[in-house]
């Protein structure tokens, strides 16, 4: 099969071309020749038993939304009879974290709506949920933050390493202006509703504000803080979507052999009629 050639022919609606940059015996690079428009790229990782894509880059193809790119990326890898695809979450909108804005106002992110999760989502969504739920005054205080969560005693002993506290406080300082900067909200409110409506009023479709330069860097400051007040266990690095392509047969879509007749199992045909 040439892999090339699916994939060029899967996204010609897209009008985008694939060339090969790497390859070897358990690997395959593709990489969308497109100049610096839209640039995709995908890893076929072919091993003994398995075969699988990894998602190296994705970038938006406009007029096509980023899920039309990716769902087509998962019918190339039915094509191919992957068994799982991986890709790593680096999503942004604009200078902003789109992952934690989106795991701290729905619960989850782009990626996991679109069926990609990590091997710990159940602890992830009950976690990232009780911290959204914090009033926005305990968050600009890592300690304070620390005594909250030490109903998660695991998560609590990551989070209270001497590194972590430190790079965390040294955080805080890039956007204690928050406050002033977005008078609108109150330190009594939780983050799930402040960041909601930030979203709603300056970030999405139907905005009806736009954000000042000030607003704009405390807000980025203030996402990438979050980054480290939820919980997001090899999140970046390792998310996975299963594929269940249509097996006609045996292993990769080979027919089955039929058993051959023995006596011992003509017999015990004969007594099931």
């Amino acid at each position: 099969m040439d892999e090339l050639q699916v994939l060029n022919d899967m996204f010609r609606q897209f009008d985008l071309q694939f060339e090969i940059v790497s390859q070897s015996d358990n690997k395959i690079i593709f990489k969308s020749d497109n100049g610096d428009r839209c640039i995709i790229t995908i890893e076929l990782r072919k091993r003994q038993h398995s075969r699988h894509i990894y998602v190296n880059s994705l970038e938006k193809c406009a007029p096509y939304s980023g899920t039309e790119i990716l769902e087509q990326i998962v019918q190339f890898g039915k094509e191919m009879n992957v068994d799982y695809i991986t890709l790593s979450d680096k999503s942004s909108i604009g200078p902003f974290n789109l992952y934690v804005l989106e795991i701290l106002t729905t619960g989850q992110s782009w990626y996991n709506r679109l069926g990609f999760y990590s091997s710990v989502h159940a602890q992830e969504v009950e976690f990232n949920t009780f911290v959204s739920q914090l009033p926005f005054e305990t968050l600009m205080i890592y300690r304070k933050y620390l005594s909250h969560i030490q109903s998660f005693p695991q998560i609590y002993a990551e989070k209270n390493t001497l590194g972590n506290v430190k790079y965390a406080q040294s955080k805080v300082v890039q956007f204690s202006s928050f406050l002033e900067d977005f008078p609108q909200f109150h330190p009594e409110q939780s983050i799930r509703d402040i960041l909601t409506s930030i979203k709603q009023q300056y970030l999405f479709k139907g905005s009806t504000e736009t954000l000042t330069e000030e607003q704009t860097e405390s807000l980025a400051a203030l996402l990438n803080y979050l980054s480290l007040l939820i919980y997001y266990e090899g999140y970046e690095s390792h998310l996975k979507r299963d594929i269940h392509w249509k097996k006609t047969g045996g292993a990769r879509g080979k027919p089955r052999r039929k058993p051959r007749k023995t006596k011992k199992n003509r017999v015990k045909s004969r007594k099931t009629r």
